[in-house]
């Protein structure tokens, strides 16, 4: 059994995938997701002071570049920390603390996955089917900073989710979180719309790009950044029957 595959996070991410009825159907595709850097179990000295993540829509996939500020009260811990590679087959339990991935496995990959912790590039690898994940050193009283860059395909060509409550399991509350979803490739701001699972934030607009905000987050294990592309239908050309 490999290391990472008995990953303890409560997250009720049942629904995260809801789409109309009649699109649930067994051919329906596979989504990768990504979100923010989750802890093995709940943490008691580390916590996640920032979150600066940047998404940038283009007309095929969309990419992720996403900071994580951490500050260990502690003393020096190797913890694992993973990143959500999916939330397809995830499935709650009633009264059951761990949740382990379960139904169809056959999640596709990110088109590229990059990490580094404190500048120095690590490999992740997948675990459990749905985790990226690698060991990581935290130094005692010190911060920790933790920058992932990967690629993704849209779902259904017009969805992207980033999971935000994978960051719940850190000590406290996330200090800051700041999203900003860029998308002039797409058309602007007119043609995609971006809803963070947040009780307060801030959201700014501008003509190519959606910013939100959060200070002291308490995200709900549940919790997502959903970005919707609306494309325009192709024009149909008249049709002269000829005389």
């Amino acid at each position: 059994m490999k290391p990472f595959s008995g990953f303890i996070l409560t997250l009720l991410l049942t629904g995260l995938l809801s789409v109309p009825c009649e699109l649930e159907a067994d051919i329906a595709p596979l989504q990768v997701t990504g979100g923010t850097a989750a802890a093995k179990s709940y943490h008691e000295t580390i916590r996640m002071d920032s979150e600066e993540v940047n998404i940038r829509l283009e007309e095929s996939s969309y990419t992720v570049d996403a900071v994580f500020q951490f500050s260990n009260s502690g003393e020096t811990i190797t913890e694992w920390v993973g990143f959500p590679k999916g939330d397809d087959g995830f499935e709650a339990a009633a009264n059951v603390h761990p949740f382990a991935p379960s139904g169809r496995s056959d999640l596709p990959d990110f088109v590229q996955f990059q990490a580094w912790v404190d500048g120095k590039k690590v490999p992740f690898s997948e675990e459990g089917k749905r985790w990226m994940a690698a060991q990581v050193t935290f130094p005692g009283h010190a911060t920790t900073t933790i920058r992932v860059v990967y690629e993704a395909n849209y779902y259904r060509g017009t969805l992207a989710r980033y999971i935000v409550g994978t960051g719940s399991y850190w000590k406290d509350s996330i200090g800051r979180a700041a999203f900003t979803v860029a998308g002039a490739a797409v058309g602007g701001t007119n043609r995609f719309s971006a809803q963070l699972d947040a009780f307060k934030s801030d959201k700014f607009v501008t003509d190519n790009a959606v910013r939100i905000e959060v200070a002291d987050y308490e995200p709900k294990p549940e919790a997502t950044l959903q970005i919707g592309v609306n494309r325009p239908r192709p024009v149909k050309a008249n049709y002269i029957k000829p005389r």
